[in-house]
């Protein structure tokens, strides 16, 4: 079974044992670039939902000033697709372009620069509106808006909390922490400051076994960005979903927590495959360019594919990381830790805390059920070991090693989408 795997802005081929013992292909469903954004919008604010009109709500709520919280994880949204958007908010509340500013939600890891900002966003719309980028780390810019997870205060963004309408923008997709992103994350932890990350980030609270790609019930982080929506208040959810190649693809617009919800649905019903049994290997990749450019972007296509190993069975991940590691200080914390045993022992017995430690500990999760082989151009053989990975030279001598260590009659599947997939077992009744 020739398989080819994005890699970078190429593909990797490869050639899947196919016989009556191991062996398939499994494929999600891909999300098409939909043919016309502007029709795209007029549908969904046609048809919003849980409430009856975007206008009738959010009209009356829009007094002096609205802010519109945009994610920039998906640049391509913010060319296009942003600016016509906002041409539709303005129509449907009432204000004027300076009354409604442009919020840029932020983290304590990766963060997003006033350059940043001022690269992606189109340079109409920095004069048309108002720009502010969340600082997280200036305590000033924050004030509580109360507590989650039974105890956790959450210190949020100023200026959303006292404008009079408060609209929330940016992309669903799976995420190895939040289950998925958009909605309710673009406040928690978009919005946030640093102390309530830290907290929120805690070892606890990534270790639980519901923080999973793509899972929502009984996920903590799911529960607080729920509970801090809530607490900070939202008029409007407006939730791309979007193409593998950034693209807007569909749109859900409505009540904060039902359009956001019914975006995971639609996503959920196409990428989910369903396999009959648990595999001894699976062949996979990063997602090709530019989702495979780091090695913390790709934890999330071993996440995804997790859930249909045996237990110690092996991934066989193809991705060209480019650009390494990824942002500081995930490379350190890695390679300092070189184990799963020496991670716990850092961050769950010592409490301290470093922005960016929750994809280490899910890498290390993982590995410390898993071997995971990589090909790759990004990085050396001996970081590669020294992270806890295994390096190779060619990705189909991979699965020959793989094939050597569980034996010829393992169960062996390819899930060539990676990160855009959902894998999982059937459900088996009690």
């Amino acid at each position: 079974m020739n398989v080819h795997l994005p890699f970078g802005a190429d593909t990797v081929p490869v050639d899947v044992p196919d016989n009556w013992i191991n062996g398939r292909c499994y494929r999600a469903f891909r999300f098409d670039p939909a043919h016309d954004e502007r029709a795209e919008i007029l549908a969904a604010f046609n048809e919003p939902v849980g409430m009856e009109s975007v206008a009738a709500t959010i009209r009356g709520k829009a007094r002096r000033q609205g802010v519109v919280v945009i994610d920039t994880s998906a640049p391509a949204l913010l060319q296009t697709f942003l600016p016509a958007l906002l041409e539709e908010l303005l129509d449907a509340s009432g204000l004027k372009p300076n009354h409604l500013t442009l919020l840029v939600a932020n983290s304590v890891w990766q963060t997003v620069t006033s350059d940043d900002v001022e690269a992606l966003l189109p340079p109409d719309l920095r004069k048309r509106h108002p720009v502010e980028l969340h600082d997280p780390f200036d305590a000033g810019k924050s004030r509580k808006a109360g507590a989650v997870l039974g105890g956790i205060d959450v210190h949020l963004n100023k200026t959303y909390l006292d404008a009079d309408l408060r609209i929330l923008c940016g992309p669903v997709a799976p995420d190895m922490i939040h289950g998925f992103r958009g909605g309710r994350s673009l406040v928690l932890p978009g919005l946030a400051s640093e102390q309530t990350l830290q907290h929120l980030y805690s070892f606890d609270n990534v270790s639980q076994p519901a923080v999973t790609y793509g899972g929502l019930q009984n996920n903590p982080f799911h529960a607080a960005g729920m509970q801090a929506l809530m607490l900070a208040g939202c008029d409007l959810v407006v939730a791309p979903i979007p193409a593998p190649d950034g693209r807007l693809s569909q749109l859900v617009v409505g009540d904060p927590g039902q359009a956001f919800l019914a975006a995971v649905t639609r996503m959920t019903d196409k990428m989910s495959v369903t396999l009959k049994e648990p595999m001894d290997i699976v062949v996979t990749c990063g997602g090709g360019a530019p989702y495979d450019s780091t090695l913390a972007q790709v934890v999330n296509a071993l996440a995804a594919v997790e859930p249909v190993l045996k237990p110690d069975g092996t991934i066989l991940l193809s991705a060209e990381l480019a650009g390494g590691f990824g942002a500081d200080p995930l490379r350190r914390l890695l390679l300092e830790a070189q184990s799963p045993a020496g991670f716990r022992k850092r961050f769950a017995e010592a409490g301290s805390f470093v922005p960016g430690q929750w994809v280490a500990q899910r890498l290390f999760r993982i590995l410390d059920a898993h071997e995971i082989i990589l090909y790759t151009h990004g990085l050396s053989d001996d970081e590669v070991w020294a992270a806890g990975l295994t390096p190779i030279d060619h990705a189909q001598d991979a699965i020959e090693v793989a094939m050597q260590e569980h034996g010829q009659r393992c169960k062996i599947c390819a899930l060539p989408d990676g990160p855009f997939s959902l894998a999982s077992l059937p459900v088996r009744p009690r």
